[in-house]
């Protein structure tokens, strides 16, 4: 009975990191198109308090899942950007339900607060969502910048209550000093400032 226990223990974490590879070699494969894969890609508009938010779910066809938001980087192309909707649908294809908001400004490469507004009304919007999601909690996982302003997005009582989890893939941790390295070709390092 023991040893049964604690096969049961051992192979969930296994299980876990098999289903992580998946979707790591699925990446470095070429694309699929969503239709052959079961998938529905569906444009959206989530109202926000500075206008509308374009934005994109991914799921298979009439399912509910749980729900994941993601947040682009600074990108010209945002929820456009092809390996941002490449790892959009490798999610939905293991049963999620994805959800990717433009961040204008990111897109426009500015970094402002308007962003963790967008992420704000993305994470409400998903969580009431009882069609698409199974439960109100949903992920939340920020790219690059984004992934800063989801840290902080995530630090809002109205959010937190709806946060399974968030994760930062990339995220600044002093936006002064990066904003300072790509103004001035300054890094701050142990010995004084570089400059590159």
């Amino acid at each position: 009975m023991l040893l049964t226990v604690l096969a049961f223990f051992a192979f969930t974490p296994c299980l876990r990191r098999v289903r992580a590879a998946e979707i790591l070699t699925s990446l470095a494969k070429p694309d699929t198109p969503s239709a052959a894969r079961g998938l529905v890609e569906t444009d959206v508009t989530i109202s926000g308090e500075q206008g509308p938010i374009r934005a994109r779910i991914y799921q298979r066809a009439g399912v509910r899942g749980p729900g994941i938001v993601v947040a682009h980087g600074v990108h010209y192309r945002s929820i456009d950007e092809k390996r941002l909707v490449r790892f959009s649908r490798e999610l939905a294809a293991t049963g999620a339900v994805v959800l990717t908001p433009e961040l204008s400004e990111l897109a426009d490469y500015r970094i402002t607060a308007q962003g963790i507004r967008v992420i704000d009304a993305s994470v409400r919007w998903l969580s009431a969502r009882d069609e698409l999601v199974e439960s109100p909690r949903v992920g939340l996982v920020g790219f690059s910048f984004a992934g800063g302003l989801a840290l902080v997005a995530a630090t809002k009582p109205e959010v937190q209550s709806r946060l399974g989890y968030v994760a930062s893939i990339g995220g600044h941790h002093d936006l002064e000093r990066v904003l300072g390295f790509l103004l001035h070709d300054e890094v701050a390092s142990p010995t004084g400032v570089v400059h590159t």
